[in-house]
C-alpha cells in the first residue's frame, strides 16, 4: 500500500498542474497511451525501470518515442518519475489520476457485484437512487458473482454495503454463534 500512497501524491501533483494548464482530459489519454506502450514493449519498460540505464538515456528514449505522441506536461511528468527514481509507480498513477478527475467533476464510481447480471433497467434505477443519495453523478461498474446467492454488494470508495443473501446468512451465523458462546 505505501506505493499506492506515493502514486496518489504524484497523481495529485500532476492533476493540479493539468488543471492549471487546461489539459486534464489530454493527460488521462496520455497516461493510458504510455501504459499501453509499456505493456506492448516489455523491453522498453524494463530499460526504463532498470537502475543500470542512466537517467539521461531513459529521458532521451522517452523524448524520441513520445514527444510527438503525448502532451509536454505528461512527458515532463514521466521524466520527473525517472529523476526521482519513482518510475515503478507509473502503473498505479492513471487510476489515481482518474479518481481525482472524477472527484473534481462530482462523479463517484460504484462497484456493483450481483448474483445475476443486472438488466439495463435495474442498472438505471440503481444509478438514480445512488445519485440522489450521494448527491453525485454515479458511474456503475458491474460484475457477476454467483456465490452471493442473491442481492447485491456495493463498494463506494472505501465503503462496502452488503445486501447479498450470502452476506445476510453470514451475519445471521455470526449472531447465532455469538449467542451460543455467551450463553
Amino acid at each position: 500500500m505505501p506505493e499506492t500512497r506515493v502514486a496518489r501524491r504524484y497523481a495529485a501533483a500532476l492533476f493540479h498542474f493539468a488543471i492549471e494548464m487546461g489539459q486534464v482530459d489530454a493527460v488521462v489519454g496520455d497516461l493510458e497511451r504510455v501504459l499501453e506502450l509499456m505493456r506492448g514493449f516489455p523491453e522498453l519498460a524494463a530499460a526504463v525501470r532498470s537502475p543500470s540505464v542512466p537517467a539521461s538515456v531513459k529521458k532521451r528514449l522517452l523524448d524520441e518515442l513520445l514527444a510527438d505522441e503525448i502532451q509536454p506536461i505528461t512527458l515532463d511528468f514521466l521524466k520527473l518519475l525517472i529523476d526521482k527514481r519513482r518510475y515503478d509507480i507509473l502503473s498505479e498513477v492513471p487510476e489515481c489520476y482518474k479518481e481525482l478527475v472524477d472527484a473534481h467533476r462530482g462523479i463517484v464510481s460504484v462497484q456493483v457485484r450481483s448474483a445475476v447480471p443486472l438488466t439495463e433497467e435495474e442498472k438505471e434505477r440503481l444509478s438514480e437512487v445512488l445519485a440522489r443519495s450521494l448527491r453525485k453523478q454515479v458511474r456503475l461498474e458491474t460484475d457477476v458473482d454467483s456465490s452471493l446467492i442473491g442481492g447485491v454488494v456495493l463498494r463506494i470508495g472505501d465503503r462496502l454495503l452488503d445486501g447479498s443473501v450470502k452476506g445476510q446468512l453470514n451475519l445471521l451465523r455470526q449472531r447465532l454463534i455469538g449467542r451460543m458462546t455467551s450463553a
